[in-house]
């Protein structure tokens, strides 16, 4: 089965094999979907083509009329038609797709998944709603990250849709180590608990992590590691700490130096956070998270400790100070269990994509054999 995998520009062939290169990502292939390639299943990545300032711009304005990158896929239909089936990774390619096919373009079957339409969806005017339900008409197999994801799509198309959990790598990248514990203070006085929260969402409540940093005093730090906000995010808060991290490193290390990972969301219905849910439990760090988004359908209460959608940092404190003083150990354990059990891994994601394609193109071959 040859399988191409179409991601957005900038996240294909040679752009991410650089940013690996470099140290940016810690996965060889984006998402570890290159980790699908062998027992028969060949893989290939959209390319990213060159562009001069007016192609650019060209591109950037199609995109901002329809909402998706038509160019760039248009860019690789020569490489899709090659294949037995194409993988997206977000509504930016398969929309694309969609349209392409309802117009009679000869493409191979697509497993399409979602991450923000149903977010979106109130957003967006009448028009735009009617041509994204006539695109993802004509997609053969719509997939997302969470529950609440798909039972929207379900009653926005009328098709069947799938969850396919993701996963990430499952062994701590390259790079650091686990930093020692910092000791008391001369006096007996316990060190701060230190507190991550990771990420660049648009549904990060990073608001409540100032009022956590405030709530808890000096007995908490707390750093936030976005590209979302500026460092002046923190002024008048000695223990708040906001900067980016544009290398792996700098990831690995603000991992490693954390007691407890904070998640505070906004109302979603894609999983939001997932991805770093799942690298702290690499990690082997405890989470405290909003009780929103579908996380569910990976964490159970007995490896994650939620807090009600809307608390305060009140609640938040409380939390956080359990977790890092007595109930912390158990969850890690409970994560890292469920990980395993469920195979919340990039290898584990690339196989739920292969079993998924497999049906997906033996039905199709099934329905082009001439019947006697």
């Amino acid at each position: 089965m040859r399988v191409f995998v179409l991601l957005e520009q900038g996240k294909g062939d040679p752009a991410w094999r650089e940013r690996y290169r470099r140290g940016e990502v810690y996965e060889q292939t984006p998402y570890g979907y290159g980790l699908a390639e062998g027992d028969g299943v060949s893989v290939t990545f959209s390319r990213d083509r060159r562009e001069g300032p007016v192609g650019s711009f060209t591109r950037r304005a199609v995109y901002k009329v329809l909402g998706f990158d038509l160019l760039h896929v248009l860019r690789q239909v020569p490489l899709a038609r090659e294949a037995d089936v194409v993988w997206t990774h977000t509504e930016r390619e398969h929309l694309a797709l969609g349209l392409l096919k309802g117009l009679g373009r000869d493409l191979p079957p697509v497993v399409a998944q979602s991450v923000w339409v149903a977010d979106r969806w109130r957003e967006w005017s009448a028009p735009r709603r009617a041509l994204y339900r006539w695109c993802l008409g004509h997609l053969e197999s719509l997939t997302t990250l969470a529950p609440d994801n798909a039972a929207f799509l379900r009653a926005l198309t009328g098709a069947p849709v799938e969850v396919v959990p993701f996963g990430v790598r499952a062994d701590p990248w390259p790079g650091s180590a686990p930093a020692a514990d910092a000791a008391d203070a001369a006096d007996g006085t316990p060190r701060p608990v230190r507190v991550l929260c990771l990420g660049n969402d648009v549904h990060r409540d990073w608001e409540l992590l100032r009022e956590l940093a405030r709530a808890g005093g000096a007995e908490v730090d707390v750093t936030l590691v976005t590209k979302r906000l500026d460092p002046s995010f923190a002024a008048g808060l000695p223990n708040l700490h906001v900067r980016p991290a544009r290398r792996v490193e700098e990831t690995a290390d603000a991992y490693a130096a954390a007691d407890v990972v904070c998640l505070p969301l906004k109302r979603n219905l894609h999983a939001s956070g997932i991805t770093v849910l799942l690298e702290a439990a690499t990690w082997s760090l405890p989470c405290v998270v909003s009780d929103t988004g579908g996380l569910r359908e990976y964490f159970g209460d007995e490896a994650v400790r939620y807090v009600p959608e809307g608390a305060g940092a009140t609640s938040w404190w409380e939390a956080v100070r359990d977790v890092a003083r007595s109930s912390g150990p158990a969850l890690v354990a409970g994560m890292r269990h469920r990980v395993q059990r469920a195979e919340l891994t990039d290898a584990g994601y690339a196989a739920r994509h292969v079993a998924l394609s497999e049906a997906l193109v033996t039905s199709r071959q099934e329905l082009s054999v001439p019947t006697k």
